[in-house]
């Protein structure tokens, strides 16, 4: 769902990717597909892709990233993210299976 939202706003002209100058262009068109840049952060469904580095913004997709950069009332991109329990009950069935 995100990823039409995304497309909506390119199609709006809206500069997304403001600060991501220096982010390679396939690196930009995954975040487009895996994320979604917001300021109504819900921490507990969300994780942050977005990091500053030395002053740059740069995309961040790694599953074990612990350090998350959130600011209040700030566009930054997040992931949606699943509960843990959804995966546990995942392999409760399986293992039942």
């Amino acid at each position: 769902m995100h990823n039409f939202f995304n497309l909506y706003r390119i199609l709006n002209k809206e500069k997304i990717f403001e600060g991501f100058e220096e982010e390679k262009i396939y690196r930009k068109i995954f975040s487009l597909f895996i994320g979604y840049k917001t300021k109504n952060i819900k921490r507990r469904f969300a994780t942050s892709i977005e990091k500053n580095i030395n002053g740059k913004k740069k995309f961040v997709f790694s599953l074990l990233e612990n350090e998350i950069e959130f600011i209040e009332n700030k566009d930054i991109w997040v992931t949606p993210s699943l509960p843990l329990i959804v995966f546990l009950l995942f392999g409760y069935i399986i293992n039942i299976l």
